[in-house]
């Protein structure tokens, strides 16, 4: 673990970092030295170069940025606007030299975001705890997502050669590469961080709280996932469906010994692989399997189960506390003739599901005679997190097709953990959960050290030359801690006013044991030249794995994919987005209570304001959560020529009021909620931005279909 010893020198503060040449972080090889640089009140513009007089990696006070000088290692740009706009800005930037290592160009930069958000990354750190510690069952989960994430670490320094005490060599496979760099670059921002704290007087951190707070997007399924009982359970099952795999296995070996070896029937390797080949990746759609062969998995399952219960093994009987409280209103409506009660327990249900795990709403929206190409992305998440940076990448590394990367973000996060990107490539990722009603899919899940979703992504984004590479990228490791729907939109194969070609779509869905990719632009195109994504599940094997068919088929549309809430209010909407307005006004739509739905449950969720796509659960009465969308993003193919995107940050205000953490008074409107250097009223507007420094010029610029400026 790198550690920080602030020494104070007579002219300026040296720290000591762990820092090996080659960037294996391993015993001390260079000092930091921030010169005449405050570590408590840092200039918003530095740069990082390496003295060769000192032989110390040197900050200093940089006024150029864009421009740097030929010695710096990394430059970086700090706005902190959180008060004025809902956002901070980041910009930070690499060395091109060739002669700079990837690993210290990576650390520069990773210092330099520490240093300079360092007061803000304190604050959302303790807002982030003080939000997910709530319960002694929480507390112990969360020990085991720690533990989790630490031998994710290990796995990270042995996969990618940074071994302790040895100034190793790059590994050879370029993803691995791009795991190091970003890894050396979290590296950075732990030891910029701590100089920080070193000043301020307050704790440092560790990496394990970085992999934490990199890890917040998927959270709160990790905490259901590695729940004691859970863990209890997985190790259960996957002792007996290993025994039953070994099993089947060996009755298919022993056919094989008698049979004639005809080339025709399976073979051993064609029953233990089922994913897709390596190298063909590219072009391939449909299912693979991370953990066992598919397509015996139900039947193995069921075997187990009926094995577990003839042995009374408890974990065969009871799924968890939330499946209970699930059954709990399917009994209540079974008793009951109202089908009222049947959808209002239903819909609790739902909401609170999405409070904890929950994230998101986005479309894509291909504009009439094919003019315009338009994402939109809404995060869903607790208020105490909205410590929103909008950050820019600009990277020289090797193996890179994206060298920038901009990103909806949080201070201490190297990669969006919203899960919105705009790729220098010419493309845009977006994710939406997808929820797990049936708690058994988390025994898919595979023992041993798993590598953090952050580093994953991000090696994806970087390395991705077309959607589909990105698709095959990401499903070719499935760590099972990642439940998501994700878009991939490639502007590439994209030109205004002409036929729409496939590959401009990939859709991506990960569960524990599975993902699916597929070119989703011909359903696009069959679907109004829209979709949308609203934690609902595409794939009918996904819909079955985690339980959406069964509680579709118990619950009704509440559940489906066409008939859904949000499915609705999207059809609704999407037709009359043509323009980036358009889009900006959808992806903030609240009209709560007003909200105009059909079919069964159609009245109970009319009476939330949990189902529009952005969601006020502040307004809920029954929950009073302040949990909810926080905030929306947008871009078009425009936009994204110039790496730009429009935002805003905070709970929608368009039909409903401005969301507040105090009264007139100064007391807090929701008790015992952080929320430590955020706001006090959220009444802010869209922004634009892009790798340039804004210098508070964020007017907003729609640009027609031949990209010429309109404000």
């Amino acid at each position: 673990m790198c550690t920080t010893v602030v020494m104070m020198a007579r002219t300026s503060t040296a720290v000591c970092l762990l820092l090996a040449a080659g960037g294996a972080f391993a015993q001390p090889r260079f000092g930091l030295d921030l010169g005449a640089i405050d570590a408590k009140r840092p200039p918003g513009q530095l740069a990082l170069y390496f003295n060769t007089e000192t032989q110390l990696l040197t900050v200093r006070d940089s006024r150029t940025i864009g421009k740097m000088d030929a010695e710096d290692w990394a430059t970086a740009n700090f706005e902190d606007g959180l008060e004025k706009t809902g956002w901070a800005e980041l910009r930070v930037r690499t060395s091109r030299s060739g002669a700079i290592p990837s690993d210290l160009k990576m650390y520069s930069a990773g210092v330099l975001e520490g240093l300079l958000t360092a007061p803000r990354l304190s604050q959302f750190y303790s807002n982030a705890l003080r939000t997910i510690v709530r319960s002694d069952a929480i507390q112990k989960a969360l020990r085991n997502v720690r533990s989790v994430l630490r031998d994710g670490e290990r796995l990270v320094r042995q996969k990618t050669n940074f071994l302790p005490g040895q100034d190793a060599p790059e590994p050879a496979d370029p993803y691995w590469k791009h795991v190091r760099y970003t890894y050396a670059q979290l590296h950075g921002v732990l030891d910029g961080y701590n100089a920080a704290a070193g000043a301020f007087g307050v704790k440092a951190l560790t990496m394990l709280d970085l992999f934490l707070l990199n890890s917040s997007g998927e959270l709160g399924e990790l905490l259901e996932a590695f729940a004691p009982e859970r863990a209890l359970k997985r190790r259960h099952f996957q002792a007996a469906t290993a025994t039953l795999f070994l099993q089947r296995n060996k009755k298919h070996y022993d056919e094989q010994m008698h049979n004639d070896h005809d080339e025709t029937s399976p073979t051993s390797s064609s029953f233990l692989f089922d994913g897709d080949d390596h190298e063909d990746h590219d072009e391939k759609e449909g299912f693979s399997s991370s953990f066992i062969v598919q397509e015996e998995a139900n039947a193995r399952i069921a075997e187990a189960r009926k094995s577990r219960a003839a042995h009374g093994d408890p974990s065969s009987i009871k799924a968890s506390e939330e499946e209970d409280e699930f059954q709990a209103s399917s009994r209540t409506s079974t008793s009951s003739s109202s089908s009222a009660v049947k959808d209002a327990a239903a819909d609790r249900f739902w909401e609170k599901k999405l409070a904890r795990t929950g994230h998101c709403s986005a479309l894509v929206r291909v504009t009439p005679d094919n003019r315009d190409l338009l994402v939109g992305h809404t995060t869903w998440d607790d208020y105490a997190k909205m410590t929103r940076v909008v950050k820019y990448y600009d990277f020289a590394l090797p193996w890179t097709q994206s060298e920038v990367v901009g990103m909806s973000s949080y201070p201490g996060c190297v990669s969006s953990t919203d899960e919105f990107y705009l790729l220098s490539r010419g493309m845009v990722v977006a994710d939406t959960s997808l929820e797990i009603l049936n708690s058994e899919v988390y025994n898919r899940i595979p023992e041993g050290p798993k590598l953090p979703n952050f580093l994953h992504v991000m090696a994806a984004n970087r390395m991705a030359r077309t959607a589909a590479h990105w698709a095959a990228l990401l499903t070719e490791r499935n760590n099972g801690m990642k439940n998501a729907q994700w878009f991939v939109i490639d502007y590439n194969r994209f030109k205004s006013r002409a036929d729409i070609r496939s590959g401009v779509l990939w859709m991506v869905e990960t569960i524990p044991g599975l993902s699916y990719k597929h070119d989703h632009t011909a359903r696009l195109l069959e679907t109004g030249h829209y979709s949308a994504s609203y934690n609902r599940p595409v794939s009918p094997e996904i819909r079955q794995r985690t339980g959406h068919t069964a509680a579709e088929t118990a619950y009704g549309p509440l559940y489906s994919l066409e008939m859904a809430p949000r499915a609705q209010l999207f059809a609704a909407v999407a037709g009359h987005v043509e323009t980036l307005r358009d889009l900006r006004l959808a992806m903030r739509e609240n009209k709560y209570p007003g909200e105009k739905f059909v079919g069964e449950g159609a009245a109970t969720w009319a009476l939330s304001p949990g189902h529009a796509i952005s969601a006020r659960l502040d307004l809920d009465v029954g929950l009073l959560s302040p949990n909810g969308g926080i905030d929306a993003k947008v871009t078009s193919k425009c936009l994204l020529d110039r790496m730009e995107m429009q935002l805003i940050s905070g709970p929608t205000h368009v039909s409903q009021p401005v969301f507040k953490w105090q009264d007139a008074s100064g007391a807090d409107l929701f008790p015992g909620w952080p929320h430590l250097g955020l706001p006090t009223a959220y009444d802010f507007d869209w922004l634009q931005v892009g790798p340039a420094a804004s210098n508070d010029e964020h007017t907003l610029k729609d640009f027609d279909e031949g990209c010429s400026a309109h404000v």
